[in-house]
């Protein structure tokens, strides 16, 4: 399990292999040496409630109501940060992360904004791609490219789900298997190519319950 960042990287909090593990609590014991190599003095965080919720704020407004290294925004699986900016004081920046374990860690980049997802196969069948795009895309008007990077998940080598998921999730069951593996990468790239298929997708391939070191 880890906090999952923009630009591929990400601090590690424990595993996601069962048993579940928290062996990493820089970020509740020594906040400002966990962010240092981020090169961020503050975090933000969301409540994250495998749902199709979306926060929306500019870089601006975050920084007015983060004071504490580590700040929680509110309940919801998705936030998009509007009026970022290469001159940021290094001093007084602010990290935006979300945590991730076998659920899907999703950016959406384009120009001065930027989006972060978490979508599991609940987020995946609410909607919580195909949500933030369109707000990203009222708030966004330039023509700029659509940039996503999907982070490691769950893979059909080790996904196993049972029939109601595939059905939540719109995956065809022709053959009334009562159990399937699934790709929640898979399922998250056909998604976003159906809403614009000219946007331009980098994915990790790593799948988060069979690979080392996730």
């Amino acid at each position: 399990m880890s906090i999952s960042w923009y630009k591929h990287s990400s601090i590690k909090i424990g595993s996601s292999q069962l048993p579940l593990s928290f062996e990493n609590k820089s970020l509740l014991t020594n906040p400002h040496q966990a962010l240092s190599s981020l090169g961020a003095s503050k975090l933000a965080v969301i409540s994250q409630v495998h749902a199709c919720n979306v926060l929306e704020f500019s870089y601006q407004e975050l920084l007015s109501i983060c004071s504490a290294p580590v700040n929680i925004l509110g309940e919801a699986d998705a936030i998009i940060i509007s009026g970022l900016s290469s001159s940021i004081d290094p001093a007084n920046s602010l990290a935006v992360g979300i945590r991730t374990a076998d659920c899907l860690p999703i950016v959406l980049h384009s120009g001065q904004t930027i989006a972060l997802l978490h979508a599991g196969w609940r987020g995946l069948a609410a909607g919580i791609i195909e949500q933030v795009f369109a707000k990203f895309q009222s708030i966004v008007r330039n023509q700029e490219e659509r940039c996503w990077f999907i982070g490691p998940a769950a893979k059909d080598c080790c996904y196993e789900v049972e029939g109601d998921v595939l059905l939540a999730c719109g995956i065809s069951n022709k053959k009334g298997e009562q159990v399937r593996k699934i790709d929640l990468q898979l399922l998250a790239e056909s998604r976003i190519r159906t809403l614009s298929n000219q946007s331009r997708i980098e994915i990790d391939q790593r799948c988060t319950i069979c690979s080392p070191g996730l």
